[in-house]
């Protein structure tokens, strides 16, 4: 377990070292990965299906703030929106807007949740997000959350509606408006999503704050367990059709990311946990003190590091202790008495001796 620790010391540090360099890495990575997505999906215009503009707008994002990416994959969006038609332009023009202007509102530093909850619902994991964003955010943070469901279903349906949009003719805006405004009122699991999400969040958030042992573990459970009741609720009441095995799976699998996320957040030691009482004029004060395990082995280290000198310098002392014995046999004094464990050739030192006399 120590050596595991140690590892992830390691990594901490060695990421301490090169942030700015893993950091513009990561973003680059990121971005490229939701660029070539969106493409993917509704690749309809050749500009922004470009490779060497993927890049650009990619360099850029990981060069400046993440809301930066969330601002370019909106211009790739309505790039191939005007690709499908003038009024998907301007739909997809006015809902981003008020999704941008929501996050932008309540939580501007959470950019990256926006990107990272799309990401979750292409992988397979859409519980991952919301359980890590209650493990370290606060409830607020469904409003970065929100915006990330609702444009990974705005995608779907431009995907699903774009051939039949495309087949209209290019007067027919009514028609064309309709198709996207149809699919997404057909759409019932997007709000069943949002408050699966919204009580993912908040659960872990409020078990994770409980001064019971293992509450942050208890909390990316009970995320997972929520997320999975929520939906098979959901989806009896409103009589809609969903995958048993693959929510369980993805669940799971979320719940398992879950802990190594939460492996290298926070680790408590449970075990070595102390309940303090102390009082001022006014007020008495009960303490639950839970020590981290990287600060134990921080201090193991620290203990391996003060006792490397003091080995050096006894070594050193039994080496100087010898010499000054072989320097009295040789003059034949009586050698004072060696160190303990010190280990001394009689043989040689006779001979020496002898050739001295």
């Amino acid at each position: 377990m120590s050596s595991i620790l140690k590892a992830k010391e390691l990594l901490k540090s060695f990421y301490a070292q090169f942030s700015s360099v893993l950091t513009i890495c990561g973003k680059f990575l990121l971005a490229v990965f939701v660029f070539l997505m969106l493409n993917r999906a509704i690749g309809y215009n050749p500009v922004f299906s470009n490779i060497f503009v993927i890049l650009v707008m990619a360099l850029i994002s990981a060069i400046l703030n993440t809301r930066v990416t969330v601002f370019l994959a909106g211009i790739v969006i309505l790039g191939n929106s005007w690709s499908i038609g003038l009024e998907v332009t301007v739909f997809s023009a006015v809902l981003m807007g008020l999704l941008i202007a929501m996050f932008l509102w309540f939580v501007p530093d959470d950019a990256h949740l926006i990107l990272f909850e799309g990401l979750g619902y292409l992988i397979g994991m859409p519980a991952l997000v919301p359980i890590c964003s209650g493990l370290r955010r606060s409830p607020a943070s469904i409003a970065a959350l929100t915006p990330g469901i609702i444009m990974h279903y705005y995608i779907r349906i431009l995907a699903e509606k774009a051939p039949a949009i495309r087949a209209l003719g290019r007067n027919e805006y009514v028609e064309r408006l309709k198709l996207i405004i149809d699919g997404f009122s057909n759409r019932d699991q997007i709000i069943i999503d949002i408050f699966a999400v919204a009580a993912v969040v908040v659960i872990v958030f409020a078990v994770r704050k409980l001064e019971a042992d293992y509450a942050w573990e208890i909390a990316v459970a009970a995320g997972g367990v929520m997320y999975i009741v929520m939906m098979l609720i959901s989806s009896s009441a409103l009589s809609f059709s969903i995958g048993i095995g693959s929510l369980i799976i993805g669940t799971v699998l979320s719940v398992i990311l879950s802990f190594v996320f939460l492996y290298f957040v926070v680790q408590l030691d449970y075990k070595e946990s102390e309940r303090l009482t102390f009082e001022d004029d006014d007020y008495y004060y009960y303490v639950k003190a839970v020590p981290k395990v990287v600060s134990r082995v921080r201090e193991e280290n620290e203990d391996e590091n003060e006792n490397e000198p003091e080995a050096e310098n006894a070594a050193a002392g039994r080496t100087v202790d010898l010499q000054a014995a072989a320097e009295e046999a040789a003059h034949g004094e009586a050698p004072a008495d060696l160190p303990e464990g010190a280990d001394v050739d009689f043989e040689e030192k006779l001979n020496e001796s002898l050739s001295n006399l």
